[in-house]
């Protein structure tokens, strides 16, 4: 089983993928300053 953690704001999103239930990280990223200039995206993947 996997499990998608989200943290919603404002102006950004924040979130991990696990997978159960090892509790390993398989992805985490942000999406930031959305609507304004300079946005941004970030995804980190795991080795797995």
């Amino acid at each position: 089983m996997n499990i998608l953690v989200i943290n919603c704001g404002s102006s950004s999103v924040k979130y991990k993928f696990f997978q159960m239930p090892q509790e390993e990280l398989i992805s985490k990223g942000s999406i930031g300053r959305i609507g304004e200039k300079g946005s941004f995206i970030k995804n980190h993947r795991q080795a797995l």
